[in-house]
This record gives structure tokens, C-alpha cells and sequence, in this order.
């Protein structure tokens, strides 16, 4: 993984959070840096896959606390940030469950009690912290692969390159077949192809996945 230069005056902290609700709990955190909020150049500062520190009931549960942590680590990452005299200009966290970020800026009460305080605590950082939320499908979110038994070429290919393509996914109404062709430029020609022979197919778009490349 290399590290590359980066121009610091619209510099954007993204930070991922996912959980597989039905593995373990299993949580997986992505932390790293963008040039600008349009910027694909990336760099990355941490990443981590572990147990859930508590059993979780349902998906909108383990997705919640998986986003709670993934903002945590984001706003530690900004203090050590700020120690080396290097100015955060915007604050993303990444989730790629929709019901979770509607409800965040919808402003009603969840209707879970036990989420109650956690949808507290993430809309008080959000305020406090000038934290945007931002969704992406599933199937490009970079942590997949370290909550479950995703194949982890888009990861791998993301921290080798230093680069994200996913970047005009979030928040998208609809995504396009070119969107995703575009998301999947730089994973390698072999992998595309292995992709359809196997369960979990993260890229495959109507047609000849195969020429995503082109």
C-alpha cells in the first residue's frame, strides 16, 4: 500500500461502518482520506474487522452500532489529525443500509427502544462533530469483505491503486449500469471473470460482466 501526496486544502475524512447482522456481529471499519469531496484519490489511515462488542437483535440494530463506532473512529482520526496541524474540511461516515441514514435525517423517534439512545448519541456527534452520512449500495461497500465472506478484490484494489470509484454511488437515486462499470474499473480482468463463477457476485451488471474493464 503506498502512501500519495494530496492537496490539503479541501481535505475529506471518510470513515465506512458495517456489520453483518446474521455473522457473529461481525463489525468492519474503514478509515481514510480524500483530496476533495469529488476526488477519487485516496489515502487510507486504518482498517479493522472485528466482533461486535454486543449482541445485536436485528440488521437496523447491528448497522446502528456498527455507524456509532465507524463515527468514533472517524472523530479520533480528526483529533490525531489535528495534532499534525492538518485541517479536516468535511466529515463523511459511509453505511450502506438507506433505512438507517433516512432515519437519521428524517428527525422522528425510532420506534425500537433499545436503539433510542444510540440514534441520540450518533445525531449529537453528527451536530457536534459536522458529520455527514452518506450511503452506498452494498455491494461497493469497502468494508464487505471484513464482515463476511465477501471477496475482497474492490478493497485490496482500492488500497493498491489509491483510489475509490465509488465516490458518485453515494446518495444516488438510481444507480446505472455505467455507474457501476465505472465503480469496477480497476478491479483486475481475472477476478471479474471468477466473480460469476462464484455465490457472491458484488459486481455483476446485466450482460458481460467480463468487459467492465473496457
Amino acid at each position: 500500500m503506498n502512501i500519495v501526496p494530496m492537496n490539503l486544502n479541501e481535505l475529506l475524512l471518510e470513515t465506512h461502518g458495517d456489520s453483518a447482522f446474521q455473522i457473529s456481529n461481525q463489525q468492519g471499519i474503514v478509515c481514510l482520506l480524500r483530496e476533495n469531496d469529488k476526488s477519487r484519490k485516496v489515502n487510507y489511515l486504518s482498517w479493522k474487522s472485528k466482533r461486535a462488542e454486543r449482541r445485536t437483535w436485528s440488521t437496523l440494530a447491528a448497522e446502528t452500532h456498527a455507524l456509532q463506532k465507524a463515527m468514533d473512529t472517524a472523530i479520533h482520526a480528526k483529533c490525531v489529525l489535528r495534532e499534525l496541524r492538518i485541517r479536516v474540511h468535511k466529515n463523511i461516515t459511509v453505511t450502506d443500509n438507506l433505512s438507517l441514514r433516512r432515519v437519521l435525517y428524517s428527525g422522528r423517534p425510532v420506534q425500537e427502544d433499545r436503539l433510542k439512545k444510540e440514534f441520540v448519541v450518533i445525531r449529537d456527534m453528527m451536530i457536534s462533530e459536522d458529520i455527514e452520512v452518506r450511503n452506498v449500495p452494498g455491494k461497493f461497500m469497502l468494508t464487505d469483505s471484513l464482515t463476511k465472506s465477501a471477496n475482497p478484490d474492490y478493497l485490496m484494489c482500492s488500497m493498491k491503486n489509491n483510489l475509490l470509484n465509488t465516490v458518485d454511488l453515494y446518495d444516488a437515486e438510481q444507480v446505472t449500469v455505467e455507474m457501476i462499470e465505472e465503480a469496477a474499473v480497476d478491479i483486475p480482468m481475472e477476478s471479474l471473470r471468477q466473480f460469476r463463477q462464484r455465490p457472491y457476485v458484488p459486481y455483476y451488471v446485466d450482460g458481460d460482466i467480463s468487459d467492465a474493464n473496457n
